[in-house]
Order: C-alpha cells, then structure tokens, then sequence
C-alpha cells in the first residue's frame, strides 16, 4: 500500500554556539527519514560585544546562513518551525536579527525563554529511541544548560540556567594548559548558578539522557577510547563519570591547541569548548547523584520537529 505523501518539516536552532537545520520527511503524521542535515558554525554566544550586541558582520553572515537555510526548504516545499535561544535572547539587538531573517530570509524565528526551550528539549528527547517514562533530560548548549524531568511526556520540572559550554569556555579555557586555579574558578561559577535552580531535577527520574552537541561530542570521543570508530552510531550509547573526569583532565592539561585537536574523536570545531561542557555535566553529575548519562541524539530540534506536528494537526501551521 503506498504510504501519503505530506509535507517535511523543517526545524531550525539558533543556538549560541551553531545554527542547525533538520529537514525530515513525514510519513502518516510522523517523522521518519532525515532528508537534510546543515551546520552553520556562528559561535553566537561569544560573538556580543562589549556593548552588548551583535556586530554588522555577524548580523550578516548570520541572515546569509539563514537565506541559504531558506533555498534548502523551499526544495523540499518544507514546514518551518524555528526559534532562536540563549545568544539571541542576551543580545541587545537579538530582535533585530529576527527581523532581518524574517525580511530577507523569509523565515519566522521565535525568541523562546529558557523555560520552553527545556520543554522542547524534552519532547524531543521523548521522541526518540532513549526515551524513558520517568526520565531527567540534561541539555548543555552554548549559552545556557536545561534540566527537564519529566513522566511520559509530561514535565515535572523545567529549569534552564544561564552557563553554557561556549560562555564558561570563551576565553578562559581556550588557552591551553588549563590550570587548577581557572578551573576551580569556573567549576564555583557553575555550582554557583546552579544552586540559584533549587528546582532543579525535582519529579523523581529512572533514566539520566544527555543531549545536545557537547554530549554527542563526549560520547564520540569514548566512543574512541574504547577502540570504536567515532563515526559510529552514539544513540544510547553511556557516559559514566569516570568517563567525564577522564577526558577533564585530558582536556585541561593539553599542552596546546594542536593537542586538543589530535584526541581521538574531537570535531576541530569544539575543540576549544568543549572542556566546559565537560565540567558543567560533571557539576550536574555530581549536584543530581548522577553516575550514568544516556546519550540521545534527539532533542531541541526534533522537539520543534513534534511541535510542528501539533500545530499541523490543530490548523496552526
């Protein structure tokens, strides 16, 4: 029997270290094949200036990364749902950049707090293959870190904190050797910000999922420890806090830059970042009584993905 054909849909993160879009193909209400992945690499989280906003140069590349988004949906005769977090939010002249998207890209972004960024980080968790009924979503972007527990799909918490791994890591952990000093500075400044989200893990969970392009990262890199190839599949695939202490010190004792990159399984691209998603996961470990993170390779983006769906199938598309 031949499957209805519906439209894709589209969904795009502004997030403060890459834009992403994720194109999927929808079969009877669902997403199945992923039709288009692309990265922008726009570091937006360390791009505001002193005083507080986007430079002319990065408002540019950013609308010309979101214009050649637009050329790759309107192939697919997608569905877009996109939204813009963390960087754009602290960015004195974040709506401006939307605006300008919405002129000259022709898309609409929604600026969403932390709060529904945590619940979109969750719902798409929830959608994929690690779902848990009882489970803690842990989320480090760029910007800002959100930690969801939720019950079926429903959420029993949300919080989202204001350290992200590009934030902790610009410009202090880029230099390398990292000394203790620095580190024992940032690891007080995450504990720190942490403790301002009492809420934080509240509604009991069975299962701790890390997402998010830090977590993936870790996992790959593992992944290489233990002889696997880093291109291989992640999903569920366990981080142990053995694991996150390990590469911690791998990371902040690297003589260089160059010794960064050469770890087996790093993305030259979070080379320099990486080590402060790193100490933040290892502070929710040890704030939440963490010892095992499952990873999934699911989260904000097929989030909007399901949200799309909703709207779909309520007419608000």
């Amino acid at each position: 029997m031949t499957k209805p054909t519906e439209r894709p849909v589209a969904a795009i993160d502004i997030g403060s270290n890459s834009i992403f879009l994720l194109l999927v193909r929808i079969t009877n209400g669902r997403p199945t094949t992923v039709l288009e992945r692309v990265k922008h690499r726009a570091r937006l989280g360390a791009a505001i200036g002193p005083d507080g906003a986007f430079s002319e140069a990065v408002l540019d590349s950013t609308v010309a990364a979101l214009c050649g988004f637009r050329a790759v949906i309107d192939r697919h005769g997608a569905q877009v749902r996109a939204t813009a977090t963390a960087a754009v939010r602290q960015a004195s002249n974040g709506q401006h950049l939307l605006e300008r998207i919405r002129r000259e890209a022709r898309i609409d972004v929604e600026m969403i707090s932390g709060q529904r960024e945590a619940e979109l980080v969750f719902l798409g968790v929830q959608s994929g293959d690690v779902a848990c009924e009882r489970a803690l979503c842990a989320d480090v972007g760029g910007g800002s870190t959100e930690v969801v527990v939720g019950h079926g799909k429903v959420v029993k918490s949300a919080v989202s904190v204001p350290i992200g791994a590009v934030m902790l890591s610009h410009p202090r952990l880029m230099r390398a050797p990292v000394s203790n000093a620095v580190e024992m500075t940032i690891r007080a400044e995450i504990r720190a910000a942490l403790a301002t989200q009492p809420t934080a893990g509240q509604g009991g969970w069975d299962r701790a999922i890390a997402t998010s392009g830090s977590a993936q990262r870790i996992a790959r890199i593992v992944a290489a420890s233990h002889g696997r190839s880093p291109r291989a599949g992640i999903d569920g695939d366990i981080i142990t806090r053995a694991d996150l202490a390990k590469l911690r010190t791998q990371l902040a004792s690297a003589a260089s830059h160059d010794d960064r990159l050469a770890v087996p399984g790093m993305d030259p691209e979070r080379a320099d970042v990486l080590l402060g998603g790193v100490l933040i996961f290892e502070e929710l470990s040890a704030a939440l009584g963490i010892e095992r993170w499952h990873v999934s390779m699911a989260g904000l983006r097929m989030g909007l993905v399901a949200d799309a769906l909703t709207r779909r199938q309520e007419g608000r598309s």
